[in-house]
């Protein structure tokens, strides 16, 4: 190798190392038509009010509407006999008068924890009992109420960001891309739930904790399938 391709060859290496360290590149952004909403992304498992109101609150908070869109792909999965969005996130809970619910119960379309309803003012019964449509005004609420909208102290407009506002609040945004969020040791159910859902079984088995960089990757993945399910 002579001198200009070791100069070459040193360039892409750090090019490269540079590549890891921002962590993926961004994702590719598809237009969506307002009037027929062709191009939004799970488009076919929410109704058109749904999708209209969508659109209205993602602008906003300034934000891509197929990143909600995800997002609530995520949290709220898919129904398989109706083909919309699935039922939720189940968690359980106890209320405010200190009665245990052992049972299933959905926390929305962001899934909710009950702290958090409580600082949005609600509860998670009342969130329950919310149409989907109603449930979008509280999304816009959470994430004004921690300032991540455009004209908030702490904005954020990409994906990722979105997502880990979502997952893990400011500190998951804050957080390295290989910053360990999940251990094995002290989050054990937590962590095969999430094993199972990225397909990681092997991996992350020998590695015993699960990084932003491993949540984003699963997040990222869905994501791309929503293309694939676009309106």
């Amino acid at each position: 190798m002579n001198k200009g391709q070791k100069g070459a060859a040193a360039v892409a290496l750090v090019a490269f190392l540079l590549s890891l360290r921002k962590g993926p590149g961004k994702l590719v952004r598809d237009p969506i038509d307002p009037g027929s909403l062709k191009g939004l992304y799970f488009g076919n498992m929410v109704s058109d009010e749904f999708a209209q109101e969508l659109l209205a609150v993602s602008k906003r908070l300034g934000f891509d509407p197929n990143d909600l869109m995800t997002v609530f792909r995520i949290e709220r999965g898919k129904n398989q006999a109706t083909g919309k969005l699935g039922p939720g996130v189940y968690h359980k809970y106890t209320d405010k008068d200190g009665v245990k619910h052992e049972g299933n119960f959905s926390y929305g379309l962001l899934g909710i924890s009950p702290n958090t309803a409580v600082l949005l003012g609600t509860t998670p019964e009342a969130i329950y009992l919310m149409s989907d449509v109603e449930q979008l005004a509280l999304v816009e609420k959470y994430f004004k109420k921690h300032g991540w909208d455009q004209g908030g102290a702490h904005p954020i407009a990409v994906f990722d960001d979105i997502y880990s506002a979502v997952w893990g609040g400011q500190v998951m945004i804050d957080a390295g891309l290989y910053d360990p969020l999940i251990k094995q040791s002290k989050q054990p159910e937590l962590y095969e739930e999430w094993r199972k859902l990225a397909g990681k079984s092997e991996d992350w088995a020998q590695k015993g904790y699960i990084t932003k960089k491993d949540v984003l990757g699963v997040a990222r993945s869905i994501y791309r399938s929503g293309k694939k399910n676009a309106r």
